[in-house]
């Protein structure tokens, strides 16, 4: 009996990319290959989506024909905003009450250091 592993990728615009019953060898999105099949709104997916990586998948007929991967500045600029999220998730949770101390340094500042 064949297993069918069933897999969706998003597109950076947002649209769903099935692989559905054609993803019978595709278990993650690096194994997205040429010549694999998908659709979109249950029709073949044509022309070219980007990935949320980067990269390009250009579609004739529901078929991948090419493979383009991100420049390399996109590649940067993506690992760069993906970094910056990572940053203020961490922040927030090691620093709760940020803004509330700046401003209470401000307010220091201000008046020449006394801490009443």
């Amino acid at each position: 009996m064949r297993t069918i592993k069933m897999i969706t990728v998003s597109t950076a615009a947002g649209e769903i990319l099935d692989f559905g019953d054609f993803a019978d060898a595709i278990t993650e999105e690096v194994e997205i290959a040429v010549g694999d099949k998908a659709t979109i709104d249950g029709k073949n997916a044509n022309g070219e989506f980007v990935l949320t990586d980067g990269k390009t998948l250009v579609f004739v007929n529901g078929v991948i024909t090419e493979i383009k991967e991100p420049s390399p500045v996109l590649a940067l600029m993506t690992a760069m905003k993906k970094m910056s999220a990572e940053f203020k998730s961490w922040r927030a949770l090691m620093m709760p009450n940020k803004d509330i101390k700046h401003n209470n340094h401000r307010k220091l500042w201000k008046e020449g250091g006394k801490n009443d």
